[in-house]
């Protein structure tokens, strides 16, 4: 089998680009063709090595439903560096999916490179402002929140895939913000292809490449630095696997987000920045920050069924059952009343039974932790003391379980020490000034 990263196509008068694989199996040969197109023409010109990275992340859906070996390139070679940078998107990036599938990754992902080809990265003059990335939970509009505050020139951009999201464009109008929207339109093959038993499905590392077409879009729209919202929690992976941690958030990792700041400054642009303002926050940090923003509560989610392809939530922002709807509503409930997390969730988590298991997961007890991007185990055990303290969720079931076999173990003032972590906040600000 061979995977070929083929054409890039150009056309700057409607802003699209278009990305063209070839996959050749034992049985079948496949073609596909995904798009980002852009709200308006591009009139900057954009260096080659960007539009290879966009190329080769978009790429991680294609490859990944065999996983051939054998990977060559059509119209231009990788250089050293960017072979090395895509070795370990591919590798640590995919820990999860390998981890499901059960698929021996040792050695499986090695790039073809050209000694002779090096990176010539572009000197360019943006102005000093930041674009944040969107994505309807409470990580992004802390980051907003924080940067208007602070009085720092931002603007927002979203990236919608294969349908639009009306409840992040009532977010940035709150925000007072006209975001950038970018579309990605996936080849449909690989939607009716991941149908097939035959096949590979499971977790790539989205926000590698959100990252990307944010790198994109700060290139075209003039900004320097790309900020994200991602915290501290999500360098704690879920599980080991042929001797490697497996992290489903790797993509919102201090070590992804350094890799990939070297990987923009050394190919692509030593002006341009990719950071996490958040960084030194855990997600109980993250929440209590946000919950000074309750004109929020009814508009974020923090749900992935919302962003499924193939099937969105209706009516609700919280499908009330996934380990991303318990731990929201927990960190929520432990700065809020009751009320205010039932409102806003539209049910009370503690009070399903159904939940329990998931709970466990979360905080420590059976399991490991579920792949979602969620927070320690560590932070669900001070959350969850903190709102028995309330005595608010006492007759609820996951609370009184909590109570009876979890609540003698903990040592709350331990927990406090480790979970809001006081420095925490001296290196954020750090971070804000440097923008």
């Amino acid at each position: 089998m061979e995977f070929i990263f083929n054409e890039i196509r150009s056309n700057p008068k409607d802003g699209r680009f278009e990305f063209s694989y070839k996959l050749n199996t034992h049985k079948e040969a496949y073609e596909f063709i995904e798009t980002i197109t852009l709200p308006g023409p591009i009139e900057r010109d954009i260096s080659p090595a960007l539009l290879q990275t966009i190329h080769v992340m978009l790429g991680l859906s294609y490859w990944k439903l065999y996983c051939p070996k054998h990977i060559t390139f059509s119209t231009y070679s990788l250089s050293p560096d960017q072979e090395s940078f895509f070795n370990t998107l591919y590798t640590q990036g995919l820990g999860e999916f390998y981890f499901k599938n059960n698929i021996d990754f040792r050695g499986l992902v090695s790039f073809p490179f050209d000694e002779s080809t090096t990176s010539h990265p572009i000197k360019l003059h943006p102005q000093s402002r930041s674009l944040v990335g969107l994505g309807g939970g409470k990580d992004s509009l802390v980051v907003a929140q924080l940067l208007k505050k602070h009085h720092k020139p931002f603007d927002t951009f979203i990236v919608e895939t294969q349908h639009s999201y009306s409840y992040i464009d009532k977010i940035n109008a709150k925000l007072g913000k006209e975001p950038f929207v970018i579309k990605r339109t996936i080849d449909p093959t690989l939607i009716e292809l991941s149908k097939n038993p035959d096949i590979y499905n499971g977790h790539i590392p989205i926000s590698a490449i959100y990252a990307a077409i944010g790198i994109l879009v700060s290139v075209v729209y003039d900004y320097s630095t790309v900020v994200v919202g991602n915290e501290r929690s999500s360098d704690i992976g879920n599980t080991t696997f042929y001797g490697e941690e497996i992290n489903h958030q790797w993509s919102k990792s201090h070590a992804f987000e350094m890799l990939f700041q070297n990987y923009i400054h050394s190919t692509i642009s030593p002006q341009l920045n990719y950071l996490s303002l958040l960084r030194p926050l855990s997600e109980m940090q993250v929440m209590e920050l946000f919950v000074e923003s309750p004109e929020y509560f009814l508009l974020f989610s923090g749900c992935n069924r919302n962003f499924s392809i193939t099937h969105q939530l209706e009516n609700s922002k919280w499908c009330g059952e996934c380990p991303k709807c318990a731990f929201v509503f927990t960190m929520l409930a432990a700065f809020v009343s009751k009320e205010t997390a039932t409102e806003t969730f539209g049910q009370n988590l503690f009070a399903k039974e159904s939940l329990l298991p998931t709970y466990q997961e979360l905080w420590g007890e059976k399991g490991v932790k579920p792949f979602e991007c969620v927070g320690t185990p560590s932070e669900m055990k001070l959350a969850l003391a903190k709102i028995h303290a309330t005595v608010e969720y006492e007759e609820d079931v996951i609370m009184k379980y909590f109570v009876e076999h979890i609540l003698s173990d903990v040592d709350a003032s331990a927990l406090e020490q480790e979970v809001m972590n006081t420095s925490a906040s001296t290196s954020l600000e750090k971070i804000i000034n440097s923008l």
